[in-house]
């Protein structure tokens, strides 16, 4: 695709290896995805999430996690289903956010803080009311 007739342009003066570089960039992103979660369980310290949770989560989902749920298909309303059922839905939406339901993204914490919030909300209650 970045070498497509309109986009050869742009990577003018770059090396393959800079193109290879900006293409894996583009494709996979800044975060390794695979050592956030292990056999579908965070690496993170859920007592660490907890914090995060509180001030940038708590006031729209509640403690429970389980208030202003917008999921996908299939989702149950608890975002301890989500996170343990679907991970990587989960740290797709917490890296992102969702501007439809006004989810503010947590992109500017590093790997390892968005871990632990992912952990710490595979703590919380699956079972959806």
């Amino acid at each position: 695709m970045m070498m497509a007739p309109g986009h050869k342009d742009n990577l003018r003066g770059l090396s393959e290896g800079q193109i290879s570089t900006l293409a894996r960039f583009i494709s996979v992103g800044q975060l390794n995805f695979a050592a956030m979660v292990i056999d579908g369980k965070s690496v993170g310290a859920p007592l660490s999430g907890k914090d995060i949770f509180e001030g940038a989560c708590i006031s729209c989902h509640q403690a429970d996690g389980k208030a202003y749920f917008q999921g996908e298909d299939g989702d149950r309303s608890s975002l301890g289903w989500v996170t343990n059922n679907r991970p990587s839905q989960a740290l797709h939406k917490i890296i992102n956010g969702v501007p439809s339901a006004d989810m503010l993204s947590l992109r500017f914490l590093p790997q390892d803080r968005l871990a632990d919030l992912l952990a710490y909300l595979q703590t919380l209650d699956d079972d959806a009311e």
